[in-house]
Parts: C-alpha cells; sequence; structure tokens
C-alpha cells in the first residue's frame, strides 16, 4: 500500500466537481466527493491500486463521476471542506 500521505497528495489533485456534508456535533461529515471519469483521474485511483474494474464499481449515480469515497479513507481521515487530509488529533 502506498505511504498515506503521498496518496492523500494525489487524490488532492483531482478535482472535486460534487461532495455533499452534514453538521453533527458542530462538525461537519463528509457522506460522498465525485470527480470526474476521466483519464487523469482513473490513472490517479489506479496508482493506489486499483483497477479499471473496481473503479467501474465506484460509479457515482451521477453521469460520468467517480464516487471517492468508496476509497478514500483507506489514506484520509477527514474532508476540510477544500480537502482530504490526515488529521493527528484522530489517532
Amino acid at each position: 500500500m502506498m505511504d498515506k500521505q503521498k496518496a492523500v497528495d494525489l487524490i488532492n489533485t483531482m478535482p472535486i466537481i460534487f461532495y455533499d456534508t452534514d453538521y453533527i456535533d458542530d462538525e461537519f461529515i463528509l457522506y460522498t466527493a465525485t470527480v470526474e471519469d476521466n483519464e487523469m483521474n482513473r490513472n490517479i485511483i489506479k496508482s493506489l491500486g486499483y483497477t479499471d474494474e473496481e473503479i467501474d464499481r465506484l460509479q457515482s449515480h451521477r453521469k460520468r463521476e467517480i464516487e471517492l469515497t468508496h476509497f478514500v479513507w483507506n489514506y484520509a481521515d477527514w474532508y476540510d471542506g477544500y480537502k482530504f487530509i490526515i488529521r493527528e488529533d484522530l489517532k
């Protein structure tokens, strides 16, 4: 498995095109985040160890988008509204 910080840095290079959150205990919780299903984003996800078949299963109900929340939590602990991060206080 790739180093977590390196993986998070790669994930954060993909522009989020849609996300939805809700607030719980004065902090927001990410429920969904999607990126465009294109060659660049697929290559980034594949560099994390996923296959095209697995990525196809990560398709969002929104057309031509990949749902990140199916795999991103293997690397990141939090989404701060702008990027995925590793929060030291969650460890």
